[in-house]
């Protein structure tokens, strides 16, 4: 197989473009916690949101990727990062929203009501 001579890739040989294909997940990465921000969340949930879904953007990135550099658990490094991170973020979420709806002050019907 040719290769070029400075950066050592395939010559003739159709490759995928990996920074136009990792758009569409960064794009997301951004939508998500902007469309919350515009609903008004409650403490921390926009953190916690882009949290839960980059580690599972990037669980799945790694897992493509197949890297072997650095192993844990048969799980490359940022594999193992996520997979810990994902589930921590997802209670922490879920807790967070359980205490905010209790927390949440009733809702005062005024009509009908004179001034």
């Amino acid at each position: 197989m040719k290769v070029h001579a400075l950066n050592a890739v395939p010559i003739n040989v159709a490759l995928l473009p990996p920074r136009i294909i990792g758009a569409g997940p960064d794009l997301r990465l951004v939508a998500l916690p902007l469309w919350l921000w515009k609903r008004r969340p409650r403490n921390r949930q926009i953190v916690l949101a882009y949290v839960i879904l980059y580690s599972a953007e990037r669980f799945l990135v790694e897992f493509w990727r197949d890297d072997p550099r650095g192993k844990v658990m048969e799980l490359s490094t940022s594999q193992f990062i996520a997979a810990c991170m994902l589930p921590l973020a997802l209670v922490s979420y879920l807790r967070l929203h359980k205490l905010m709806q209790r927390k949440s002050p009733p809702i005062i019907d005024t009509q009908g009501v004179d001034n």
